[in-house]
């Protein structure tokens, strides 16, 4: 007997919102326009980070974050960050030895900033969005669980067999696991032979299953 199932397995990551993420991304970028502009001893451009700093740390200790505040400092940081990045753009051509980790950082901080600019100016759905720049691997998985609706990590499809488990597939984006169940009892057959029962969640009762 065969028992398949699916579950994520949870990385260690604060809860994503589009504040914090944009917050996280003016944060970085405006500390490296000021090392730049330290190494190169030229003045910093004026951005109006402090300003919304403290807005946005008002914002943060608010318990209810209504639905207007929430606009107004996504909307703020939305362009603050475009503001530093053409800053930082500039001043990049003129710095030398600048890693290629500092350069991919951009690049995901970047796609993130224009995820968030189509879902804020253009009402988009975001796919594939981006919820740690640390780990820019992480998707959202929903699991429609009623403690936790959505979970960050590795989505995993295994199966059961005497007690122990076999991995049959992880991934870091979302899969429909009812699509795996063919692939399951196959790899189980190679390992075990015959399979008589299997045992699978509703979601494998499929046509073509």
């Amino acid at each position: 007997a065969v028992l398949m199932v699916a579950t994520c397995y949870e990385s260690s990551v604060r809860y994503p919102t589009d504040q914090k993420l944009l917050w996280e991304a003016v944060e970085w970028s405006y500390e490296q326009l000021c090392s730049h502009c330290n190494m190169l001893r030229i003045p910093r451009p004026r951005t109006k980070f402090r300003k919304w700093k403290n807005a946005y740390a008002s914002y943060k200790r608010l318990r209810r974050k209504p639905a207007k505040r929430r606009r107004r400092i996504t909307s703020a940081l939305l362009r603050l960050y475009a503001k530093i990045d053409t800053e930082l753009t500039c001043l990049e051509q003129q710095s030398l030895g600048l890693s290629a980790a500092y350069f991919a950082k951009r690049e995901v901080m970047q796609q993130a900033y224009d995820q968030q600019f189509a879902k804020f100016y253009l009402g988009e759905k975001i796919k594939g969005r981006i919820i740690s720049f640390s780990k820019p691997y992480l998707r959202p998985i929903v699991r429609g669980k009623e403690v936790k609706r959505v979970e960050f990590g590795a989505k995993v499809n295994k199966f059961q067999v005497d007690g122990i488990n076999f991995i049959q597939r992880l991934d870091f984006t979302a899969f429909h696991e009812g699509n795996e169940l063919q692939k399951t009892v196959r790899e189980s057959r190679k390992l075990f032979g015959k399979v008589s029962f299997v045992g699978a969640d509703a979601l494998s009762a499929t046509t073509a299953n």
